[in-house]
C-alpha cells in the first residue's frame, strides 16, 4: 500500500507542477485527475473506445488493410530506391510515411 501512496504522491505534484505552467484557459481543459490510478482507468476507456465510433473508422481500416497486403514489397521497393536514391527515396518516404500513419 506504501507504494501506491508513494506514486500517488509523485502523480499529484507532477500534476500540480504541470498545472502551474499553464494558464487558466488552458488549465480548463485538462480533467481533474486524482490519482494515478484514474488516470490509468480513463485511459484505458479511451484504448477500449478506440477509432472505432469514429466516422474514420471505415476508411482507416481499409487503409490498414491495403497497407498490411502491401507490406510485402516495402522492402523490395526500399532496395530498388537504393539504386538512385534522389529523388526516389523522398517519394517513397512520403508514399510510406502516409500509409503507415
Amino acid at each position: 500500500m506504501a507504494q501506491s501512496t508513494s506514486s500517488d504522491n509523485v502523480f499529484l505534484e507532477a500534476r500540480r507542477g504541470f498545472l502551474a505552467s499553464l494558464s487558466e484557459p488552458e488549465k480548463s481543459a485538462f480533467k481533474t485527475c486524482s490519482s494515478s490510478a484514474a488516470l490509468i482507468a480513463d485511459v484505458d476507456r479511451l484504448v477500449q473506445r478506440g477509432p472505432q465510433n469514429s466516422q474514420w473508422a471505415t476508411p482507416l481500416n481499409r487503409l490498414k488493410d491495403w497497407n498490411d497486403r502491401l507490406g510485402c514489397y516495402f522492402k523490395v521497393i526500399d532496395t530498388f530506391i537504393q539504386s538512385n536514391p534522389e529523388i526516389a527515396a523522398i517519394v517513397w518516404g512520403a508514399i510510406r510515411l502516409v500509409l503507415q500513419v
